[in-house]
C-alpha cells in the first residue's frame, strides 16, 4: 500500500544573503510527487513599486547528480504552466505596498498529478537531488526603502513523498525544462530544435513585453517533423490561446495590490485586458470635504495606466485636482486564458500511453513567426524520462 506525507523540507528559511543561487539537497530515498515551492521577501519602508517575487528570481531548477537537469525554468515560465495544471493563477501575493510579506509559490510536479503511482521523482535513482533557486532581490529596485528589505528572503520547500517503505514503483519522471529563451526580432522565424529520444507530454511558449498585447511578438506556433514531413501543428497564437481556454477551463483572473498615484501604471500578468477593477484604499475627507477618484485611463497590452484625482466639494470651492500621493489600489484583472503563453498537448489520454514518440522522426522543430522586437520569449519542454 502506498503512503504518501505531506513534509516541509525546510521551512521559512531566512536568507543572509540578497543575490545567490540557494540549493538545498532533498532526502536520499522515497518518492516525491511534487514540491510546492513558497518564495518570500518584505517590501520597504517606502514601497516596492513594480518588483514581485517573479521580477527577483531568475531560474529554479531540481537537479540530479549535480548535472543531470530534471527541471529548470523561469519564474514566470512556472506561474504559466501552474495556471494551466491548477485552472487559475497559483497562490501569492503581488503588492507594492510599504512593510508587506510578498510571496509566490510555486509547483513543481514529476506526475500527472498529486499521488500519481506510476509517475514521479524517485529518490533512490541518484546519488543526489538538490532544488536550486537563483534570485537577486535587488534586481529591480536596490534594496532598502524602497526595494525590498535587506537579509528578508524566506524559502520553504514542501513535497508530497512517500518514504521508501511505502513507495509506489514509479516507471519515470515528467521533466519540465527550458530549451532555450530569446529576445524577439520585428519579423521573421526563430526555429528551436526539440531533443530526440523521449516521449513529448507538453510544450510551454511563453513570450512578454511590457504594455504590448499577446500574440504581437509572436503570432504564430508550428511543430516541424523531418524539414516538413508531417506538421504537428501550425497555429496563430490567439487559437492556440483560445484551445487552451477551453482544454484546460482556465480561470483568465488575477489580483495584486498595487501603491500608485495619478498616471501611475500597473503591469498585471494577464497578457490582454478584457476587463478590470481597481478600488482605492482611502477615506473619504468629511472635515476638508474632499474624497479620492480613480479610473484607468489608458490600456496597453496588460498594462493599466491609472487617473487619480482629489475632488473637492466645498462650498463655493468646488474643484478636482491630480492625486499625487500613492494610495494602495485593489486591483483585478481578467484576460484571455493564460497571461503571455500557449501550450501544445502532446498528449490525449490520461494514462500517458499516447504521449508523443520523439525517437520516430529525425528532427522536430518548434518554429515562432516573429512579428514584433522586444519580447522575452521561452520554450520549455514536458518530457518522460524513463528509470
Amino acid at each position: 500500500m502506498v503512503e504518501w506525507n505531506f513534509e516541509y523540507i525546510t521551512k521559512e528559511e531566512t536568507q543572509a544573503s540578497d543575490s545567490q543561487t540557494y540549493i538545498k539537497e532533498l532526502p536520499r530515498n522515497g518518492v516525491i510527487s511534487y514540491l510546492d515551492i513558497k518564495f518570500e521577501a518584505t517590501n520597504g519602508s517606502t514601497s516596492n513599486k513594480d518588483s514581485y517575487i517573479q521580477d527577483v528570481i531568475s531560474k529554479i531548477e531540481v537537479v540530479a547528480n549535480g548535472s543531470e537537469v530534471l527541471f529548470s525554468a523561469t519564474p514566470r515560465e512556472i506561474i504559466r504552466l501552474n495556471w494551466l495544471m491548477l485552472g487559475k493563477y497559483p497562490p501569492g501575493k503581488m503588492s507594492e505596498v510599504p512593510n508587506d510579506v510578498q510571496y509566490q509559490h510555486f509547483i513543481i510536479p514529476f506526475g500527472r498529478y498529486p499521488g500519481d503511482t506510476e509517475y514521479g521523482l524517485d529518490l533512490a535513482k541518484y546519488n543526489t537531488v538538490d532544488v536550486r533557486i537563483t534570485y537577486n532581490l535587488a534586481a529591480v529596485n536596490a534594496v532598502g526603502a524602497t526595494g525590498f528589505v535587506s537579509g528578508s528572503a524566506k524559502i520553504t520547500i514542501a513535497c508530497l513523498r512517500a518514504r521508501e517503505e511505502g513507495k509506489p514503483s514509479v516507471r519515470g519522471l515528467i521533466s519540465t525544462r527550458e530549451l532555450k529563451t530569446f529576445t524577439t526580432a520585428a519579423s521573421g522565424e526563430e526555429t528551436v530544435e526539440l531533443p530526440i529520444g523521449k516521449r513529448y507530454v507538453g510544450l510551454l511558449v511563453y513570450c512578454r513585453e511590457d504594455a504590448v498585447a499577446d500574440g504581437t511578438d509572436i503570432t504564430k506556433v508550428k511543430i516541424d517533423l523531418d524539414k516538413g514531413t508531417r506538421t504537428y501543428v501550425e497555429y496563430d497564437w490567439d487559437h492556440l490561446k483560445a484551445l487552451n481556454a477551453h482544454m484546460f477551463r482556465i480561470d483568465p483572473t488575477v489580483s495584486m495590490i498595487a501603491y500608485k498615484s495619478d498616471t501611475g501604471t500597473i503591469d498585471t500578468e494577464v497578457g490582454e485586458v478584457y476587463g478590470y477593477s481597481v478600488e482605492v484604499l482611502t477615506d473619504v475627507d468629511l472635515t476638508n470635504d474632499t474624497f479620492t477618484v480613480i479610473n484607468v485611463d489608458t490600456i496597453s497590452g496588460d498594462r493599466l495606466t491609472i487617473n487619480m484625482s482629489t475632488v473637492d466639494v466645498t462650498a463655493g470651492s468646488e474643484d478636482i485636482t491630480a492625486n499625487t500621493t500613492d494610495d494602495e489600489l485593489y486591483v483585478t484583472v481578467r484576460g484571455n486564458g493564460i497571461g503571455n503563453a500557449v501550450y501544445i498537448p502532446f498528449h490525449f489520454k490520461e494514462d500517458l500511453s499516447d504521449a508523443f514518440d520523439s525517437s520516430r522522426y529525425g528532427e522536430i522543430d518548434c518554429v515562432l513567426t516573429q512579428g514584433g522586437a522586444g519580447g522575452t520569449c521561452g520554450v520549455v519542454l514536458q518530457e518522460i524520462f524513463t528509470y
